[in-house]
């Protein structure tokens, strides 16, 4: 069996392993599937060994799913499946495995559900104390999150344990407090269960005014249940049970006749129809009716036999019905029996039971049976004392745990509300510093710009006197070739002409070729004052002169010849001074780069005007640079920022040895005319 586990194993993780990330979630489904295949196998598989190995299997494949949904729903499965099938430290195994996975992922809801399981576990292992502190922190959970339908769930899930242990008092405490909820709910599953087990508390503290109080209103609720989920009958059979405690033999007769009526009764719940024959046998002997009590009493062991019952009480009431007819013996060996079963199966009271019978079975033991049942007795309400003491302590242990828990939430809440406090002082201390700095930096670009419109009139100024200086120069030479030289040419032609008439022939062709001469050096002379004089030479931008002035001077820093070209039809005029100077300030931090930094051995700086735009580029072929580590500089930042201050789109392309490509797009202002 190990040998084929170990070559099972081998298979399956040299076929998991082929599994690549395209095909995970086929691969889960096919996983998916196998487990289903082996659940049946599970289901129907006999011996324990095998069960175990299917399990392991099970386990195994489960491991290679890889999403978590379909995993988690299958720890529910073999959870349940493992519990049922009584496979109860498997069922521990994978409650443990599921809880660290539920811890990792912090998945509550799911943490909460195996806490459940595994209190059931421990109820299934007599671990009643460990199974309460589960149930109890669920509902102390419940509670704190205001779910109070889940946690009145787990509130009755704790007083059928505490009812089973014997704490009547604890169990009737819990339903009480839990009982407004329910109602307010019109839950009548779960407020036909606190009925009853309010019912059957009572009977047990022999009050059973309030007993038969309760249990007919777990009746009136159970007509408003389906009857396959909460039958009336079972209703009736405490009733008729809490008669027969009060030993009112008729009543309970009464009750149990009523039960019978249901003719699916053995089908549907046989276990009830049982109890229900016994003691209808019993309660017509109680009332002197002994007809087919043997019998009916044969078919009932024979019913306890079958479904796995403790046969105590039906032994104990058969031994007071041959202790009736005088078959003392017959009584003896049957109460005798029922002590020895009591012992064996260590549940001590029914041993009671069997102890008081056998007080009346055999006289002469019946003072140290009496002493026995008397012991018995203090131990049983000593240990019903202890487990009511370990049911409280438990719930004031948890409670001061939520508390402790409640307590250091408080104290983070405060930690945290004190950080925010700090963090919105802080914040409202950054947005102050930084709605002034912006404001200085407001205050400052104002300043520049006032300054640049500054600068560019005073640069503007000192061309327009410049040109004015140069303009009245060229007019005072113009006058002066004009009105000077012109007049002392005019005066020598004329004096040559006059000597004409005295000199000879020869002499005058001379002097008329000099005078020609004469005639046309001062046709030149009125030519260049004139052109001097021009008032459109003049009429130039000085804009442009402050380019070309620039362009100039970058030529003899960078030792290269600047390829300048310029559409003739530049529309300066429709710039404002704080374009033009923030343009300006672009090229010379631009030509400063390409002098720093570039290495250039050639440069094209050109300027167009298209479709109301101005485009201006400037090409370098130096030996570029990284555009993403440089951008970061203050140059570039700087050029940026005078683009956007007048619209204008500013870009930078370089690459290494391929030199640097900057552009600048600047919309013109459509309403001035050039």
């Amino acid at each position: 069996m190990k040998l084929f586990k170990l070559i099972l194993f081998f298979i399956l993780t040299i076929f998991l392993s082929c599994d690549n990330k395209a095909t995970f979630n086929t691969n889960n489904e096919l996983i998916n599937d196998s487990i289903k295949v082996t659940y049946t196998d599970l289901e129907n598989a006999k011996s324990d060994a095998l069960k175990i190995f299917l399990f392991e299997k099970i386990d195994y494949l489960n491991g290679k799913i890889t999403n978590d949904s379909i995993r988690y729903n299958n720890y529910d499965t073999i959870i349940k499946k493992t519990y049922n099938l009584n496979l109860l430290n498997q069922n521990r195994f994978i409650l443990d495995k599921a809880l660290k996975e539920y811890d990792t992922k912090k998945d509550t809801v799911r943490k909460l559900n195996a806490y459940k399981n595994l209190g059931n576990y421990f109820l299934k292992t007599n671990k009643v104390d460990s199974a309460f502190i589960f149930f109890d922190k669920i509902e102390k959970y419940y509670i704190s999150k205001n779910n109070f339908v889940k946690a009145n769930e787990i509130t009755l899930k704790k007083s059928l344990i505490k009812y089973k242990e014997g704490d009547f008092l604890g169990c009737e405490t819990s339903l009480f407090k839990s009982l407004p909820i329910t109602k307010k709910e019109n839950n009548y599953t779960l407020l036909n269960v606190s009925y009853t087990l309010l019912g059957l508390c009572k009977i047990e503290l022999k009050e059973y005014d309030e007993a038969f109080y309760f249990l007919n209103l777990s009746i009136k609720n159970a007509q408003d249940i389906d009857a396959k989920k909460m039958p009336v009958q079972i209703a009736y059979n405490n009733i008729a049970y809490s008669f027969l405690n009060k030993r009112d033999y008729k009543k309970a007769l009464e009750y149990y006749t009523k039960i019978l009526l249901d003719d699916n009764l053995k089908d549907n719940n046989y276990q009830v129809f049982l109890y229900t024959k016994q003691n209808i046998a019993y309660s017509k002997f109680k009332l002197g009716n002994t007809q087919n009590f043997e019998k009916e009493y044969e078919e009932v062991l024979e019913g306890y036999d079958q479904l796995n019952l403790s046969p105590i009480q039906p032994l104990v009431q058969l031994s007071e019905y041959y202790e009736a007819q005088d078959d003392i013996k017959k009584a003896q060996e049957l109460a005798m029996n029922a002590y020895n079963i009591s012992i064996k199966e260590k549940t001590y009271r029914d041993k009671l039971i069997a102890l008081k019978q056998l007080t009346y079975v055999f006289p002469e033991k019946a003072k140290d049976y009496s002493t026995e049942y008397i012991k018995l007795s203090d131990s049983i309400a000593a240990v019903d004392k202890k487990v009511q003491n370990t049911f409280a302590r438990i719930e004031y242990r948890v409670d001061e745990l939520n508390n402790e828990n409640l307590l250091l939430a408080e104290r983070n809440k405060q930690l945290i509300y004190y950080f925010v406090i700090v963090a919105l002082l802080l914040s409202m201390f950054y947005i102050y510093r930084w709605q002034k700095q912006k404001q200085r930096e407001f205050i400052l670009v104002q300043e520049q710009q006032k300054s640049n419109e500054e600068v560019y009139s005073l640069m503007i100024n000192q061309q327009s006197q410049m040109d004015y200086v140069k303009a009245q120069e060229q007019k005072r030479i113009s006058q002066e070739l004009h009105d000077g030289i012109l007049g002392k040419l005019f005066g020598a032609r004329m004096n040559l002409d006059f000597l004409n008439d005295q000199e000879p022939e020869q002499i005058k062709n001379d002097k008329a070729k000099y005078i020609q001469e004469i005639i046309q050096v001062e046709k030149q002379i009125r030519q260049i004052s004139h052109e001097l004089n021009d008032e459109k030479r003049h009429i130039i931008n000085n804009y442009q002169l402050m380019i070309d002035r620039l362009v100039e001077e970058e030529e003899k820093l960078l030792k290269v010849t600047i390829d300048y070209t310029y559409n003739k039809k530049v529309p300066w005029d429709r710039l404002s001074a704080e374009e033009k100077i923030n343009l300006y300030r672009i090229f010379q931090e631009t030509f400063h780069n390409i002098y720093k930094y570039a290495n250039a051995k050639s440069v094209i700086f050109s300027f167009f005007h298209e479709n109301n735009n101005l485009k201006i580029s400037i090409l370098d072929d130096g030996k570029g640079f990284n555009l993403k580590k440089a951008s970061k500089g203050i140059g570039i930042k700087n050029m940026r920022e005078r683009a956007n201050l007048i619209n204008a789109v500013y870009t930078i392309d370089s690459e290494i040895k391929k030199g640097t490509t900057t552009q600048i797009i600047l919309e013109l202002n459509p309403n001035k005319e050039f």
